[in-house]
């Protein structure tokens, strides 16, 4: 009753937009000046916002932030939010296909994606740079009416994911910028899907370690790499 209470209250608030990716391709590109957008939220689409001139502000959740020229933000699927400006802008508007052959819906809906050139890590930055050239490849794409080919735009979203789900996944951040650590990425995301599933029941450190098959002392110090720093912020989060 709880969770129908809250879907009913966040259609409310915001309008549910869902993006029409023509031919069944995997991206979709709009270049545009923001005035003003109601304020709505995407479930079949992760979406990034690139400021290529002026400034532009943005409501996401619980965070205003204000975008500059070259910056960059990210929203996870279902996020609520909203642009608006009074002033003169050039914003591209990227969205991913939630539904694509490259990632299940599931992994992407596991990962909060922390993609902004605001609170970027120093270790990031080059991960960044291939965000933005990307992004401007697919809207570069995009102005060619004659094209249909979809392998172009197969590798860009191919690309584009990867670099999220190994760089700017808030929740599974590897704070050693010596490079992916992919055993340490795939842990944090089965304990992150079980609690996700399992958040209404009692959930302890003991158990988990157990499925992990590691002691709970090193399942400890291993939640001090995460964004939490420990276990009781990341269920507190999620519940």
């Amino acid at each position: 009753i709880f969770i129908g209470r809250l879907q009913e209250a966040r259609e409310m608030l915001a309008n549910e937009q869902m993006i029409n990716f023509k031919n069944d391709l995997p991206i979709e590109t709009t270049i545009q000046k923001i005035t003003h957008q109601e304020t709505h939220y995407h479930d079949n689409a992760v979406e990034l916002i690139f400021c290529l001139e002026g400034t532009v502000s943005l409501r996401a959740s619980h965070r205003h932030v204000t975008l500059q020229k070259n910056d960059v933000y990210s929203m996870d699927v279902g996020d609520i939010h909203c642009l608006y400006s009074d002033c003169d802008n050039l914003i591209l508007i990227v969205h991913l296909n939630t539904l694509n052959e490259f990632v299940s819906k599931e992994r992407l809906l596991n990962c909060f994606f922390h993609c902004e050139t605001l609170n970027m890590r120093y270790f990031q930055k080059e991960s960044m740079y291939k965000v933005k050239d990307l992004m401007l490849a697919a809207a570069l794409l995009d102005t060619n009416d004659d094209c249909e080919t979809s392998d172009d735009h197969k590798e860009i979203t191919g690309q584009l994911i990867d670099l999220l789900i190994n760089h700017f996944d808030w929740l599974s951040f590897i704070w050693d910028p010596m490079g992916d650590n992919h055993i340490f990425q795939e842990r944090i995301h089965r304990i992150l899907r079980y609690c996700m599933e399992n958040y209404s029941h009692k959930i302890s450190v003991s158990s988990l370690a157990r499925r992990e098959h590691i002691n709970e002392n090193y399942f400890s110090s291993f939640m001090k790499k995460t964004s939490f720093y420990n276990f009781s912020s990341m269920l507190n989060f999620i519940r």
